[in-house]
């Protein structure tokens, strides 16, 4: 009974992460809503999926999801790092879709000086400084000198040290190179088993007697 019920709860554990790897399969406009809906309310099931994750498979929705991730960005009732997911998203796009970069980096500009939200405020930064557009600095070193930013998270050497590290060492780079179908592959899923099944070490205690 007792490993049924294990079985049970890593089944419930895992479930909305696949599901939210097959909506990003199916790319939608109601597939993209309904993982925002996910995030929206249920981000608390998706544990580390949420920032490790989640970007990915929003950018995989392409160009097309620009204006619903925008709006979802701005919504400060949001918790920071589930809004946070959907800028990294938008800095993913803008930079499969050059087209979209300046209308995207606008948008995080004018985001910056509205939100109330620290936390936000410090992810959007690490965002913002990775275009390596000089004429962002001001704003950014502002936030800094109006006493804002969560340090812990950003500081003025990150800052400079994100602003002159090569494109290929950007953050947004790691999701710019992970598909959600990767998920599903044979070597993630016997990862997903590993963690979730770990091998007994120990001795059984048949064994122990037999001794």
């Amino acid at each position: 009974m007792k490993v049924e019920l294990r079985g049970a709860e890593e089944k419930e554990k895992w479930a909305p992460i696949h599901a939210i790897h097959l909506l990003a399969l199916i790319k939608t406009r109601d597939a993209l809503e309904l993982l925002l809906d996910i995030m929206r309310y249920r981000g608390e099931d998706l544990s580390d999926c949420l920032t490790e994750d989640t970007p990915a498979l929003l950018a995989a929705f392409g160009e097309d999801a620009i204006e619903l991730l925008k709006e979802f960005a701005s919504d400060e009732t949001l918790g920071s790092f589930v809004r946070g997911s959907a800028t990294t998203a938008l800095n993913v796009i803008a930079h499969r879709y050059p087209v979209h970069r300046e209308e995207i980096l606008n948008f995080f500009r004018t985001l910056l000086q509205d939100t109330a939200d620290c936390l936000f405020g410090t992810l959007l930064i690490g965002e913002i400084v990775s275009f390596k557009d000089s004429s962002v600095l001001d704003e950014v070193y502002s936030a800094f000198d109006e006493g804002w930013v969560d340090t812990f998270f950003m500081s003025r050497e990150e800052v400079e040290e994100a602003f002159n590290r090569s494109e290929k060492e950007q953050e947004y780079m790691t999701f710019m190179k992970t598909e959600p179908l990767d998920h599903f592959s044979s070597e993630n899923v016997e990862y997903l088993k590993k963690i979730s099944y770990p091998e007994e070490t120990g001795t059984s205690k048949k064994e122990e007697k037999e001794k």
